[in-house]
């Protein structure tokens, strides 16, 4: 949940424990680690939305990695949101699992 809302812009404000803070727009997306691991790999990407995150992993790496830390976000379109939690089954439960053999759906 985020910290506080800004209505005017639609961009939220989180902050992690240890005070990492960002401002992140509507839609905006922010890779976790496993997320970076896993799309760093395009052999393992089936779909259209996994090559584009391809990418923009690749752009990221590139340019000397991402800005957040602790916090990251699922769009509408990521495969984790509105779906069954049976889906998940056999994916990390927290962004500090090192399984990086999960293919991506």
């Amino acid at each position: 949940m985020a910290d506080c809302w800004n209505t005017d812009t639609g961009e939220a404000v989180y902050r992690s424990r240890d005070a990492e803070e960002l401002v992140v727009g509507w839609q905006e997306k922010l890779f976790s680690q496993y997320e970076m691991e896993l799309f760093q790999n395009e052999s393992a990407c089936q779909t259209p939305l996994d090559r584009q995150y391809h990418t923009e992993v690749k752009a990221l790496n590139r340019a000397k990695g991402r800005r957040n830390h602790r916090i990251f976000t699922y769009t509408d379109h990521d495969r984790y949101t509105n779906s069954p939690l049976s889906w998940l089954k056999g994916w990390p439960v927290s962004d500090t699992d090192d399984r990086t053999d999960a293919p991506c759906r």
